[in-house]
């Protein structure tokens, strides 16, 4: 009789399979173990299942794709964030340079309309002065006129 020890993982799959065929008649006959899945010897073959700790390798496996994949996932995720937080951090800084040149732009236009204005301030008191200076030669030039034909 062939003696099978069948070890199952914890996830329920065969994990590894042990032959004990010392005292089988017809191993010995046919150096072949008998075969545990055919039901006509059934009473000729005894299995015994043991579980193991742990899962198999092949669940494993996929454990480990599926993990992975979600890190990668996760990766893709986190570079689209990144990629988002860089476009908004350019827009804002171009929304900013343009705030700053329209900002330079008003000063400079206003600085241009107070110089103009300083300009033509100066303009007018030069020319007031103008105005009054020849206001008062031609006073005297009349009051010197009119002493001289008063005396």
């Amino acid at each position: 009789m062939c003696k099978y020890t069948i070890y199952t993982s914890e996830c329920g799959h065969p994990d590894e399979d042990h032959v004990d065929t010392q005292n089988c008649p017809y191993f010995q006959k046919t150096q072949v173990p008998c075969d545990r899945d055919n039901p006509h010897i059934k009473d000729r073959v005894k299995i015994r299942t043991k579980d193991r700790n742990g899962i198999c390798n092949r669940c494993l496996r996929d454990a480990r794709m599926r993990e992975e994949a979600a890190m990668r996932r996760e990766r893709e995720k986190m570079e689209e964030q990144n990629q988002s937080i860089a476009e908004h951090k350019r827009k804002m800084a171009e929304m900013e340079a343009r705030e700053q040149e329209i900002k330079r732009q008003t000063k400079e236009d206003h600085d241009r309309q107070v110089r103009g204005r300083e300009e033509a301030d100066r303009q007018f008191k030069l020319n007031k002065a103008l105005e009054e200076q020849a206001l008062r030669a031609q006073q005297k030039a009349d009051d010197m006129e009119r002493a001289l034909r008063e005396s």
